[in-house]
């Protein structure tokens, strides 16, 4: 072998080292960052399809209307909605209640997964967070704290899960007139943003 491609060898040995550590520091925010992505499309799917029930939306009308629909504006349209769409009181201060953890776990979603992280070996975290500025060691949210976020929307979902099975809208069809609402385990109602895409960008 050339000294030349001994050398290449050497390098690219070092690079694949370099690589495989700081995957290694790297795993554990990539993990926990990925998983609060993966729950937070899993929430805004449930909601999203318990919304076009409340208000009486079918096939693609459906779609156009919630289209790229934010979950923090999903939300508070739901809520708008409320009054008028759950007829009984006690189901819609139970769903107010959910709503209100959504949009408080949407602010402390959309902080973490729009910050920039430097994670290297020897130094502590660092983090570009767009509301509170750069972050630092202990400053910075630990992929524990990550997780523990992701757990609540797991809470979330199941509480969410729970309330649909009070069939709140049980005696009206929604906002629509006349019609009864197309059921959610129809193939045709998927959202948009679940079609030919891998995960669910929230601006």
């Amino acid at each position: 072998m050339s000294k030349d491609k001994s050398r290449e060898a050497i390098m690219v040995a070092l690079m694949q080292r370099h690589l495989e550590a700081q995957e290694k520091l790297e795993g554990p925010y990539e993990k926990a960052l990925g998983k609060l992505a993966i729950r937070f499309s899993l929430l805004h799917f449930l909601l999203e399809r318990f919304g076009w029930e409340v208000w009486n939306l079918n096939g693609h009308l459906a779609l156009i209307i919630t289209k790229d629909l934010p979950i923090s504006h999903l939300a508070e349209k739901l809520r708008a909605s409320a009054e008028h769409g759950i007829p009984r009181h006690d189901d819609r201060r139970k769903f107010l209640s959910i709503l209100k953890k959504v949009k408080e776990a949407a602010n402390e979603r959309n902080e973490l997964l729009h910050s920039l992280w430097i994670i290297r070996e020897g130094e502590p975290v660092l983090c570009f967070s767009r509301k509170r500025g750069r972050l630092v060691g202990p400053d910075a949210p630990s992929a524990e704290q990550i997780n523990k976020l992701s757990k609540k929307v797991l809470e979330i979902i199941a509480d969410f899960e729970a309330f649909k099975e009070r069939r709140p809208l049980s005696g009206l069809f929604g906002l629509g007139l006349g019609s009864e609402p197309k059921k959610v385990n129809d193939p045709v109602l998927v959202p948009s943003w679940c079609q030919n895409t891998r995960t669910h960008h929230d601006p």
